[in-house]
């Protein structure tokens, strides 16, 4: 197995902590001031929380108290500023995976096309709040097009007249097309 060197390069904005090529990220040794005087703090490895998306990131207490992911973090140092309206895109949609290599600036436009291309946008099946198989939508388009009315179709269903409507319309399910 090759071992990647690991570096670490200061955060911008984000005094006394940097980030890895790796995708962890530390504080630094540091001095601060408290109201008995200065104490000296040893810097360490910061441990991440889990978002509830699955983003890991890790918490800095600077101040009032900030918080950074961690693919944030990691491209801020390795990349440079957030060119205004850009996101940063995993180039393999693993949220896990923030080593520098995979991390990128790009539009949300291309970050969206990652997730379709990647087969990890929740749409369809994959949503969290879904309440119809694919098998059903098929079943309410052709109820449709057999001329059943809206309302009876979401009764039988258990979704509302509007959720049908918008499945005949195609502005939900559009994976399902036409």
């Amino acid at each position: 197995m090759v071992s990647i060197m690991e570096i670490w390069k200061p955060i911008p904005g984000y005094e006394g902590y940097e980030a890895s090529n790796q995708g962890r990220v530390r504080s630094i040794d540091r001095t601060i001031i408290t109201k008995r005087g200065p104490k000296r703090l040893k810097g360490k490895v910061l441990s991440g929380s889990t978002h509830s998306e699955a983003f890991p990131y890790v918490t800095f207490q600077l101040g009032a108290g900030r918080t950074l992911s961690a693919h944030v973090a990691v491209c801020l140092a390795f990349k440079g500023s957030r060119p205004d309206g850009m996101v940063v895109r995993y180039l393999d949609n693993n949220p896990a995976n923030n080593w520098e290599y995979n991390l990128c600036y790009g539009t949300q436009k291309q970050n969206q096309a990652d997730r379709i291309a990647n087969g990890t946008k929740s749409e369809g099946e994959k949503h969290g709040m879904v309440k119809l198989t694919q098998k059903q939508v098929k079943e309410i388009k052709q109820r449709l097009a057999d001329g059943e009315f809206q309302k009876d179709i979401a009764v039988l269903y258990g979704v509302t007249q509007s959720t049908v409507s918008n499945i005949k319309r195609g502005s939900r399910w559009k994976s399902l097309g036409a």
